[in-house]
């Protein structure tokens, strides 16, 4: 019953503005059911869900700067699947193609010329005065809105049902499915993946052309032009990587294996420089998890822990997979050119998405899936450690 009545009540919520009369007879069947001894659940939502997810830090993180906790998308970026979450902050600072939801706990600030296709929702769990949603001019906001706080959208068209809490202000174009003063729906945010255990990293440094199986090794320190190929699926654990020069090729050779998994274990900093990755012998990025345990205290600006620049050669720069990054940021996109990234980025401080980045959404195959009961909240997690 509890399950039926999220499905349906999530159903009556994405139906399009002009179903109005359909939408006031199905919040009426919601109504009533709700009145019976069940509870309905809010929405569960799980690590694969995101492309981008960035926590309010951990034991042992560094403090980002540029912004604080949050995801930080800058301009000339497109994110077409996989949902965006932030237990603080989620902003854009320039003109972004955003075609999937937007979660956030705290506030949502986004640029002007933005476009979001999915939902937007802004918990303002802290109870923070002001603004909790802010769009600048020119947005196309075509999904439901719930917000627990004041709205501010300085024009364009928003499309969906915006419900926000009573007593708070709504500025902006007229929503097409109209202003709700009341209680918002937010979703249950997952926990974030367990941290592993590493093993302990080798002490053979890698600088040349190599090719390596699973393993432990020290630091990789490639120059330019250099290509590392990962022989096989397992569990390879490096001490750092620093990656400097154009087009350094990191090459994940399946070898046809239709189950394996890599699983790239890093203790320090992860600096790929203008990396160029790529798949040999089948496999797909669902099957690559990158783990970073630095916390970017001696990367350049202290913070960032994993870092991608932006390459202008054979169509930028590329990562494969998903990249977790419990005790520092990401950043992805620096510098002039562009970035494809397929997978997901994790972090329990930062993520920064800086320009020219292209997000094509490949979450790691290797969570688990939700299991909706009738009991308190779950927390869903990801499978990290190697089997």
């Amino acid at each position: 019953m509890k399950k039926n009545l999220v499905v349906l009540s999530e159903f009556i919520r994405n139906l399009s503005p002009g179903t109005i009369s359909l939408k006031f007879q199905l919040s009426c069947a919601v109504i009533c059911f709700s009145l019976s001894p069940f509870k309905v659940l809010a929405q569960q939502l799980q690590m694969t869900d995101f492309a981008f997810f960035a926590g309010s830090g951990v034991t042992g993180a560094s403090l980002p700067g540029g912004g604080g906790y949050g995801v930080f998308i800058g301009s000339s970026n497109t994110i077409s699947s996989g949902s965006i979450a932030s237990t603080t902050l989620v902003q854009s600072t320039g003109n972004a193609t955003i075609g999937t939801n937007i979660y956030s706990k705290g506030r949502v600030i986004l640029a002007s010329s933005n476009t979001i296709g999915g939902r937007i929702t802004a918990q303002n769990s802290n109870s923070l005065s002001g603004t909790i949603l802010s769009v600048g001019s020119g947005a196309t906001l075509n999904g439901n809105i719930d917000v627990n706080g004041n709205i501010v959208v300085s024009g364009g068209t928003v499309s969906g049902i915006v419900t926000q809490t009573v007593g708070t202000t709504y500025s902006g174009p007229v929503p097409s499915g109209g202003n709700i003063k009341a209680t918002p729906s937010f979703p249950v945010f997952p926990s974030m993946p367990a941290i592993a255990n590493f093993p302990a990293a080798g002490t053979v440094g890698i600088v040349n052309n190599t090719t390596i199986i699973p393993g432990s090794y020290g630091n990789i320190s490639l120059g330019g032009n250099k290509t590392l190929t990962l022989n096989g699926p397992g569990v390879y654990v490096f001490n750092s990587i620093n990656c400097s020069g154009n087009s350094n090729g990191f090459v994940f050779n399946f070898q046809n294996n239709t189950t394996g998994v890599f699983y790239v274990y890093v203790h320090g900093n992860a600096d790929m420089g203008k990396a160029n990755a790529s798949l040999l012998n089948g496999g797909s990025a669902s099957r690559i998890f990158t783990e970073i345990h630095g916390n970017g205290s001696t990367s350049t600006n202290g913070y960032t822990a994993f870092q991608i620049s932006n390459g202008s050669s054979g169509g930028g720069s590329k990562w494969l997979g998903t990249v977790y990054a419990p005790y520092g940021a990401i950043v992805i996109g620096s510098g002039t050119g562009s970035s494809n990234i397929t997978g997901a980025l994790w972090s329990n401080t930062q993520v920064s998405v800086q320009s020219g980045v292209t997000m094509v959404y490949a979450p790691f195959s290797q969570c688990s899936t939700p299991n909706a009961n009738a009991g308190s909240d779950k927390f869903i997690t990801c499978a990290t450690a190697a089997p």
